[in-house]
């Protein structure tokens, strides 16, 4: 899960920079827009996003109170939380960290 706000920067950045083409696919269209989209993909992750603005509940309940916020979940055990804005290639190298240790 990403957690993010309409007026955060780094949110915004991360969504220009890294979600690209989960977040905007009629704007991001070339191939390396989608490295994330076919990376999570290929990982078997499903992508979710949710906006501070939009409904606060789901940040209540995963006790989440900065942005921009990561949050991985296997088997509904929360492996992974991560604070503040990443790059694709952090992304990615935290993702593969903890799904590593789960195989």
């Amino acid at each position: 899960y990403v957690f993010s706000a309409e007026f955060c920067g780094p949110c915004k950045q991360m969504n220009r920079n890294v979600w690209q083409n989960l977040v905007d696919p009629k704007t991001y269209t070339q191939e390396s827009h989608k490295s994330i989209k076919l990376f999570l993909e290929r990982n078997n992750i499903k992508f979710e996003q949710y906006i501070w603005e939009k409904d606060k509940s789901l940040f209540k309940k995963n006790k989440v109170n900065s942005f921009p916020t990561m949050i991985l979940v296997r088997d509904e055990k929360i492996v992974m939380r991560s604070f503040g804005y990443k790059g694709k290639d952090a992304v990615k190298f935290l993702i593969n960290s903890k799904i590593s240790k789960g195989r």
